[in-house]
């Protein structure tokens, strides 16, 4: 652990990933909590998940959806094992378009059936980053 008492990456990995260390599920819960105060959200979740601790998935799910954040809403989605839901989706992609988070806003729109939205946050982020032009360009051949 370092100074703000979160694990180090080799830690991360020895209490998520060996399955043969058992760790209490209240010490998961506790390190999970410290990850998502310090902003590491899917840090968060991976230890919300492997203490089985729906509650702090949610939260976190409702914080992608806030933020605009797709890339963590997949992720809590996949931890609970539940589908996209094309009504949170519109409004991630909402949040994420009033965010400047184009790309995030891409996927949601697309999760949430709304093509001309996708296409609308493609022209904005081309419009920020005129070299993802090329990315789009290349993509589509």
């Amino acid at each position: 652990m370092n100074k703000l008492n979160l694990p180090t990456w080799k830690e991360k990995k020895e209490l998520l990933y060996n399955r043969e260390l058992e760790v209490d599920p209240a010490r998961l819960l506790d390190i999970g909590s410290r990850l998502e105060q310090a902003g590491r959200l899917c840090d968060a979740l991976d230890f919300y998940n492997r203490a089985s601790h729906r509650d702090g998935m949610e939260k976190l799910l409702g914080k992608a959806v806030s933020e605009g954040n797709f890339f963590l809403y997949r992720k809590c989605l996949d931890a609970l094992g539940r589908a996209v839901s094309k009504e949170e989706a519109a409004r991630l992609a909402a949040n994420a378009v009033s965010k400047g988070k184009h790309s995030y806003a891409i996927h949601a729109f697309k999760a949430a059936g709304d093509e001309e939205g996708a296409r609308k946050a493609k022209e904005a982020l081309k419009e920020a980053l005129p070299r993802a032009s090329i990315i789009f360009e290349e993509s589509e051949k």
